[in-house]
């Protein structure tokens, strides 16, 4: 249903070149930006779940949408061509990249928030998790920076939203530059 609203805003507001295509996609990609930010940054459980419910939505008002804008530059001859390297791209960095990416950054910003008094977080806290018999402080501390870490991470792909925002922006704009003129 949320996909099916980005295609028919992007179809409603199209008009002789299609911007809105490459608008409604900018504006997904940077309300899901700001949405997951606001997620990752909130103490409340009640409204990281609201942000992240609005974030999904703008998310989602992109995904047809971004295959209709790559349809509308396309040449006739490279559709499926092009809609194949935009699928691959998405499994690629997406789906496999993508968590790669997040779970190193985590590894390192852990690293990093753990007091270094205990040792290295990587020999003191396997996996994230303090080993057995260590102190209360030692198991709080491997705890603590395991959460910020992660947090820290997610950071990474929620800003990426904004990148893509601006590249849908710059698109819209510039795409058709030569048609107006």
């Amino acid at each position: 249903m949320r996909t099916l609203l980005g295609g028919y805003l992007a179809d409603r507001f199209a008009g002789e070149h299609g911007r809105s295509y490459f608008y409604v996609c900018a504006a997904g990609s940077l309300l899901s930006g700001l949405f997951f930010l606001l997620t990752f940054n909130t103490t409340s459980l009640h409204l990281a779940l609201g942000f992240l419910f609005t974030a999904n939505l703008a998310t989602s008002l992109k995904n047809g949408t971004a295959v209709a804008a790559n349809m509308r530059v396309a040449p006739a001859d490279l559709r499926a061509t092009s809609a194949s390297i935009i699928m691959l791209a998405v499994v690629v960095i997406g789906a496999s990249l993508g968590p790669l990416i997040v779970g190193v950054v985590s590894d390192i910003a852990a690293a990093r928030l753990f007091p270094s008094a205990f040792g290295t977080f990587t020999a003191v806290c396997p996996g994230g998790i303090a080993l057995p018999g260590a102190s209360e402080a030692v198991a709080t501390s491997c705890g603590s920076a395991s959460a910020g870490g992660l947090r820290i991470a997610m950071l990474v792909p929620s800003c990426s939203f904004f990148f893509s925002g601006l590249l849908y922006l710059i698109a819209g704009r510039s795409l058709f530059e030569k048609i107006d003129t």
